[in-house]
């Protein structure tokens, strides 16, 4: 005689295999509006896919109510979440633009006194030694976007036209770009990110 376990019954068993066949099928129905819907506004393939792979855990996290809709009105259910998980990408990058200028102007500032002048020239030699460093530690795509915002001074329309993309685009590398450049920096020299 088989013992199971006292929470362990077939019953749940069978109904989560059935649930996983279910979304399977509804994944599989939709995937390509969701994908033709992100196309059209998100233009950096990693991001989408990105947006896309949340779109659908949002779907599976709310399957119970979502999988019992006709078709039409899961796909739209499915084409809001994506347009309000592409529009918090958007705003995350933008809240991050926003820090990485306010940390730029606060590692500028002038020193008072000569002795501070001093200190201040090798730390900031110092920081742009880690920052070169880890930059050439970077992806292709990686290194290219930074290089031009952090050692040409160019802004993200500037990138765009530089890299032959969208300024969506150029904002989106950027982000993702500091996100890596970050892991790194903080893997090698610790919490303070100049960038």
């Amino acid at each position: 005689m088989e013992t199971r376990a006292p929470f362990e019954s077939t019953t749940s068993v069978v109904r989560i295999d059935r649930s996983r066949s279910a979304f399977s099928q509804f994944h599989a129905a939709q995937q390509a509006a969701v994908d033709r819907y992100l196309t059209r506004r998100v233009r950096d393939p990693e991001l989408r896919a990105e947006v896309a792979a949340n779109v659908f855990v949002a779907a599976h996290d709310h399957f119970d109510v979502v999988g019992e809709l006709p078709e039409h009105r899961a796909r739209g259910w499915l084409l809001q979440v994506a347009a309000n998980k592409s529009a918090d990408a958007f705003r995350a990058e933008h809240r991050h633009e926003v820090l990485v200028t306010r940390a730029a102007r606060q590692i500028t500032t002038e020193p008072q006194s000569p002795e501070d002048d001093t200190i201040a020239a090798d730390e900031t030699s110092r920081i742009v030694g880690q920052v070169r460093d880890v930059i050439a530690d970077l992806d292709r795509k990686d290194r290219a976007v930074l290089e031009l915002q952090v050692f040409y001074r160019m802004g993200g329309n500037e990138i765009a036209a530089e890299l032959n993309v969208s300024p969506t685009a150029a904002r989106l590398r950027l982000m993702r770009a500091r996100r890596r450049f970050a892991e790194t920096y903080i893997a090698r020299y610790g919490p303070e990110v100049p960038l």
